[in-house]
């Protein structure tokens, strides 16, 4: 949207991986300018939404889900552990209180290191990223439990 090499973007997503996914404009950065001064919320929008749906996207036109953005992850993930960097990055972990909730997996930034997950930031959300927090954890917790009911998790 910008026209900067992807490579110069961060940002900050939490909640599932899908249409309930929760960028945080606040932590979206271009090089070390945030987003919030280089984009209309309108605009910022558009590329959430594009976002929600860039599964699908990959999908239709490749008939394929997407693999190197995952992979990707998981290479930078498993740097940061064997390197003991101590990296921030937005990871599905198990939640034991933080945020309020306990025993759901749910997509919030973390710190690894050696050890994995190393902790858990908590950070403060406002009331509407909060709601939207939770129709997020509501349908992680609905999914596990149709694949629970339909005997996905038996031995």
């Amino acid at each position: 949207k910008l026209g900067y090499g992807a490579g110069q973007t961060g940002a900050l997503v939490i909640g599932d991986h899908g249409q309930n996914m929760i960028p945080l404009p606040q932590k979206v950065q271009v090089g070390d300018v945030p987003t919030t001064d280089l984009l209309t919320d309108e605009e910022f929008q558009e590329i959430i939404e594009r976002t929600k749906g860039g599964g699908a996207e990959i999908v239709k036109h490749l008939g394929t889900s997407g693999y190197y953005g995952p992979g990707r992850a998981i290479a930078h993930m498993v740097e940061a552990i064997l390197n003991d960097s101590r990296t921030v990055v937005s990871c599905s972990v198990l939640l034991n209180g933080e945020y309020g909730y306990s025993n759901v997996t749910v997509g919030v930034p973390v710190v690894l290191g050696q050890n994995g997950v190393e902790e858990i930031i908590q950070m403060t959300l406002n009331t509407k990223t909060r709601e939207k927090f939770q129709t997020s954890v509501d349908s992680i917790q609905e999914g596990i439990n149709i694949l629970e009911k339909n005997g996905f998790f038996d031995s």
